[in-house]
């Protein structure tokens, strides 16, 4: 009897998280979405609900991260609160916001602290020359990233030494730099790449990025994203 009640409880507490996965994705898509935009999000598809119920999200948790995020993405736009040391953000304006949201929702289900920790690792500095292994020098080698502890690093203060417009910029244009997760780290097609960027960088500046870079595995939108 009590092996059939566990099941049956168990069965309850599936389905109860199920309804509330999707209950959270409906949630996710409307926070999202765009009135003006008929584009499907490149990321629309990878949205499994399985996943989300996984992580235990609800309409609530989800309206929460999404307010977290926005905040992450938009809190040093014009000046704003770059005096408080503590407070880790990116500069983006609400347009910018929007085009990121639509097309990586999945930020909207990361762990917030984990998503400002990356951020902050991007705009901390470079440390000096020769004392840590640095992410100029393992991208200027196209080696050596694997033996790079990159945890104690940013412990240690030190990052990618971007200043908050670069990093800025960077995620505007590839919000799949902030992915946690493999599965949400494919980078967008050339054909995207081009459109997002052929206005703002020379064909020289690509072709140059493209030469010095010199990554193992690299490819163009490799250089589109450094360029």
């Amino acid at each position: 009897g009590m092996d059939i009640q566990e099941t049956n409880n168990a069965n309850i507490d599936e389905e109860y998280q199920h309804k509330q996965a999707h209950a959270a994705l409906r949630t996710l898509l409307s926070l999202v979405s765009s009135d003006s935009s008929i584009a499907v999000p490149r990321h629309f598809f990878r949205l499994d609900p399985r996943r989300i119920a996984m992580r235990g999200h609800t309409p609530h948790s989800v309206t929460l991260n999404h307010a977290r995020v926005v905040s992450l993405l938009s809190c040093k736009r014009d000046g704003e609160g770059r005096s408080e040391s503590t407070t880790v953000g990116l500069a983006m304006d609400p347009s910018d916001v929007q085009f990121v949201l639509q097309n990586f929702p999945q930020l909207c289900l990361y762990d917030c602290g984990e998503l400002e920790s990356l951020v902050r690792f991007l705009i901390q500095p470079l440390p000096p020359a020769g004392s840590i292994p640095s992410v100029a020098l393992v991208a200027d080698r196209g080696m050596g990233g694997a033996n790079v502890d990159w945890p104690s690093l940013s412990g240690k203060g030190y990052g990618a030494g971007l200043t908050i417009e670069q990093a800025t910029k960077a995620i505007r244009m590839m919000p799949e730099l902030l992915a946690l997760y493999y599965e949400d780290s494919r980078k967008p097609s050339m054909v995207y790449m081009y459109h997002q960027m052929q206005a703002s960088i020379p064909p020289k500046l690509i072709e140059d990025a493209n030469i010095q870079l010199n990554l193992e595995g690299a490819d163009l939108s490799d250089a589109y994203t450094f360029g």
